[in-house]
């Protein structure tokens, strides 16, 4: 979860973007995830709750957090191009 550690700087590299901008787009989903790992997992499993109970309302609230604030991701600039109608448009360019 470290701005600098070697995985958040691979994986900006990789996708050609800025690394404060990525940084800055996936602390909301860490942020969520640990808020929800404490308030499921950790503090509850610490009094006593089973580890397999905190596991199963950590993933339903996390599946829920995603139905509800998660966009689709089809809302681009570009419409989505099928691999069957890419190989097309190559042949035709051809």
């Amino acid at each position: 979860c470290s701005p600098i550690s070697d995985t958040t700087v691979m994986s900006s590299m990789a996708s050609g973007c800025d690394h404060m901008d990525h940084v800055r787009t996936q602390l909301p989903y860490a942020l969520v995830v640990a808020l929800v790992g404490m308030m499921v997992g950790d503090i509850p499993t610490a009094y006593g709750l089973s580890p397999w109970v905190s596991l199963g309302l950590g993933v339903a609230i996390l599946v829920g957090v995603v139905r509800f604030f998660g966009k689709p991701t089809h809302t681009g600039m570009e419409p989505h191009i099928t691999p069957a109608e890419a190989r097309a448009e190559v042949r035709s360019a051809v």
